[in-house]
């Protein structure tokens, strides 16, 4: 008896470790915060995939430039005797061969050599000769071409980690903005999940009406169609949020899987002081046009236009080539000096050069206007979210007055129960609204410090 009262208390233990104890829930999908969405979408975004991608390429690209300028290649080639019938011929030659660039005037390298043979037959080794020789030259048309390439490298390296900042805040800035729609979609299907049960709510009180004689059949068609106008809109809004939700998750959270949005609140009065306090500082918009990737582009555009133009006049000027060499022969020193007598498109050269330098200034001009107004156009959106909430306690004034007057004349039968509802739609409408109206304006302050060239203090924003 006691061993089946055992076994019968083993097997409900083992049954109550995979049978959910009573009140029990299964868990839900796991809670995405917005700073958690932020660091994700930094991590599976492709654009900052890429910029991170280009600059790892630049760096790779300058580390090769500079140790080209300061390690030497070196190359070693052998020939081995022949092979005939008669056995083998010849010696094993070879030659080992050095040289060095260095990143001055026009080309500058230093080169040495050594030359050798062996003959396996008789084991004995031929005379070494060897050579070691240094060469300048200077071109008075790009008299700094050597380091032209090293200067370029370092430059890219700083163009691709501004590229990999333009991509991380324009991330930041889609998540933060993207997230705000999702709640604020999530805000209007809730209200739709209680439209419907307030047109359930309604359809069965009218149906007892019309049970019991105290209205007309008309009411409860009435009731009938609010109902399907309200499941219809929830359908829509559900279906809506679905696909943005999806579409959000596998964009910027890199997974497929169901997640939880979790509400944030966005501390307005100090945003919209800091807002203001940087609107108030004209002086950074001179600085940003400035220091844009676009017009340091068209700036290096521009001298490098000028180098052309006094390439293209200096181009009769003589060529200048120095070398030194040092030998078991003895040493030498050679100065070569070329002139360019005639050339018929010289003066054309110089008028070309000189077109693409106003080219390359026009371009400057249109780029700094394209900067600014995309900073005034940035200014003007920030305002606007400043002036939208600085208007809210009006508009929700409006609003309540609106709903004491319209629930007036419902009551008193002046209005119908449809339009009633679509009052009442309208009027949650607002709400979402002004609710997402904190996260407009931070989207709006992130996007203006964007384009300030300041770091994005989002998290300061969203703790």
């Amino acid at each position: 008896m006691k061993e089946s009262v055992f076994l019968v208390c083993l097997i409900g233990v083992a049954l109550g470790a995979f049978v959910p104890a009573a009140g029990q829930s299964a868990p839900g999908p796991a809670r995405r915060t917005v700073l958690e969405a932020i660091t994700l979408a930094l991590e599976h975004h492709p654009d900052v995939r890429q910029a991170q991608l280009s600059l790892k390429l630049a760096e790779l690209r300058l580390s090769a430039a500079q140790a080209a300028a300061a390690l030497p290649s070196i190359d070693l080639k052998v020939s081995l005797p022949t092979l005939t019938p008669a056995g083998i011929t010849g010696s094993v030659t070879g030659g080992l061969a050095l040289q060095l660039g260095f990143p001055w005037g026009t080309s500058s390298a230093v080169s040495a050599g050594a030359d050798f043979s062996w003959n396996p037959t008789t084991g004995e080794w031929g005379e070494v000769s060897w050579a070691v020789s240094f060469s300048q030259s200077l071109d008075f048309s790009q008299p700094l071409a050597a380091s032209k390439d090293l200067v370029a490298r370092r430059l890219g390296v700083d163009d691709a980690r501004a590229a990999l900042a333009t991509a991380r805040n324009a991330v930041v800035r889609e998540t933060v903005a993207t997230y705000g729609n999702l709640l604020k979609e999530l805000a209007a299907l809730e209200q739709a999940e209680s439209a419907v049960s307030q047109a359930e709510a309604a359809l069965k009180q009218a149906q007892e009406l019309v049970k019991a004689g105290l209205a007309a059949e008309s009411s409860l068609v009435e009731a009938r169609l609010t109902l399907l106008d309200a499941q219809i809109t929830l359908s829509e809004r559900q279906s809506s949020y679905a696909a943005d939700k999806a579409s959000f998750g596998r964009q910027a959270l890199g997974t497929d899987e169901d997640y939880a949005l979790v509400p944030f609140a966005v501390p307005v009065d100090a945003l919209k002081k800091t807002a203001v306090a940087l609107l108030d500082q004209n002086n950074l918009v001179a600085s940003a046009v400035a220091q844009a990737s676009e017009v340091k582009a068209a700036a290096r555009s521009i001298e490098d236009a000028k180098e052309a133009v006094q390439g293209a006049r200096l181009a009769a000027l003589p060529n200048l080539s120095f070398k030194a060499s040092v030998s078991p022969q003895g040493w030498e020193l050679g100065l070569n000096l070329a002139f360019s007598l005639f050339s018929p498109t010289r003066s054309l050269d110089v008028q070309i050069a000189e077109t693409r330098l106003a080219m390359a200034e026009d371009q400057l001009a249109a780029a700094q206007e394209t900067v600014r107004d995309r900073l005034l156009t940035q200014q003007t959106t920030l305002r606007s979210a400043l002036a939208s909430l600085d208007r809210l306690p009006m508009e929700r004034e409006k609003w309540s007055l609106d709903q004491t007057v319209t629930k007036a004349k419902w009551e008193a039968g002046s209005l119908s129960d449809e339009d009633w509802q679509s009052f009442l739609e309208d009027q949650r409408a607002f709400a979402a609204d002004a609710d997402q109206r904190g996260v407009t304006l931070l989207v709006a302050h992130l996007a203006y410090r964007d384009g300030l060239g300041l770091e994005l203090d989002v998290e300061e924003w969203l703790k």
